[in-house]
């Protein structure tokens, strides 16, 4: 129903979520995600702000083991500029198909704004990864979808989404979207603008991507119909070994795309 709820969701068990829409049903605890199985989980319609724990984890906290078949759609999530403070911190459990769809991101003061994973490897296997029609800005941070190496995620598509780093001069932000370890991603229709130079990395230099891709397996890069100007750095496909690990050189084509003003 419409109206401000002053508490937290706590799931525990496959639910559907349906609020009255994001300018409607506002929940200003945040979410908690605690049960060693969780799956077919949506949520939508919602306007989420503060965090479970109270410790700016995030809002949407992952202590699950193993979350599987997640869609988050038609959502606002607010960081309020929070220190520390992520959208979502998937805490390596998220594994089959992961949906995020028209959503607002805004307000993280954190170098992760969302991830499945804040390690090299993810422990379990993402099958799909679908982040489309979303809206981020306003933010400190990168999104981050990893694979695990061995298992790599199947499918990403990144498509038609809106990114606007221009509120910031420097940032923790290495990209707007890092993906690694996959077998097929496609990238389209998307405007990212802004993203700065990173704060500086451990070898000293500094990142400041619109897009970083990059796989531990053979895999196809389809990218086209994008529009990237005014970021630090256009687009960065990594070749260079990681954790002793070869990288490949993609398959596919690139097209079509405005890669421009890079600052």
């Amino acid at each position: 129903d419409p109206g401000t709820y002053n508490e937290s969701l706590y799931i525990d068990t496959a639910v559907t979520l349906m609020g009255s829409g994001s300018q409607n049903t506002f929940v200003t605890g945040g979410v908690l995600m605690d049960s060693p199985q969780l799956s077919n989980l949506t949520i939508a319609g919602f306007y989420f702000t503060g965090d479970y724990s109270s410790n700016n984890v995030a809002i949407f906290d992952v202590i699950s083991t193993n979350v599987s078949d997640m869609t988050i759609k038609n959502c606002v999530l607010d960081g309020e500029n929070i220190a520390g403070r992520k959208a979502f911190w998937g805490n390596s459990a998220m594994t089959g198909k992961w949906v995020w769809d028209n959503n607002e991101i805004k307000n993280i003061d954190n170098w992760s704004v969302l991830s499945n994973t804040q390690t090299y490897d993810s422990q379990l296997k993402l099958d799909q990864v679908i982040f489309t029609n979303n809206y981020v800005h306003d933010v400190s941070g990168a999104i981050a979808f990893r694979g695990k190496e061995g298992q790599e995620i199947d499918t990403v598509i990144i498509c038609n989404n809106s990114a606007d780093y221009s509120m910031y001069n420097l940032s923790n932000a290495w990209a707007f979207v890092e993906i690694n370890k996959m077998i097929y991603v496609e990238i389209s229709y998307n405007e990212i603008h802004g993203v700065p130079p990173s704060n500086p990395t451990p070898t000293g230099g500094s990142e400041g991507q619109a897009i970083q891709v990059w796989s531990t397996t053979p895999w196809t890069l389809e990218m086209h119909d994008n529009n990237i100007s005014g970021n630090y750095q256009g687009i960065a496909i990594a070749l260079e070994p990681r954790q002793n690990t070869n990288l490949y050189i993609p398959d596919g084509s690139i097209y079509y795309n405005n890669i421009s003003n890079m600052t």
